[in-house]
C-alpha cells in the first residue's frame, strides 16, 4: 500500500473510527521509535506489562513521550500492523 492510499484510507473512516489518533503525539520521529519499542517488547522478555515498559523505560531511553498509546497512531500510519 502506498502512502497517498493509506491517506485516502483514513480520510474515509467516520470520524469515531479515528478520533483517538489526535489525542497522542503525531511526531513522526516518536512514531518511529515507538515501533521499535513495541518490536523490542514483543521480542524481549521484561516482566514488565507494555505500559510500564514503555511509559518508565524506553520511553526515557529514546527520549521521547511516555504515553504508550502513541502506538495506536503507529497503526494508523502504517508502521504498526494490528493483528486482534
Amino acid at each position: 500500500m502506498t502512502i497517498k492510499e493509506r491517506i485516502n484510507e483514513i480520510k474515509s473512516l467516520t470520524q469515531d473510527q479515528c478520533w483517538y489518533i489526535t489525542k497522542q503525539p503525531l511526531s513522526f520521529k516518536e512514531l518511529c521509535y515507538a515501533a521499535k519499542i513495541v518490536e523490542e517488547y514483543q521480542s524481549g522478555n521484561s516482566s514488565l506489562n507494555f505500559a510500564d515498559y514503555f511509559n518508565t523505560i524506553k520511553s526515557i531511553e529514546y527520549g521521547i513521550s511516555s504515553n504508550h498509546r502513541m502506538t495506536n497512531a503507529c497503526c494508523y500510519i502504517g508502521l504498526l500492523e494490528k493483528n486482534d
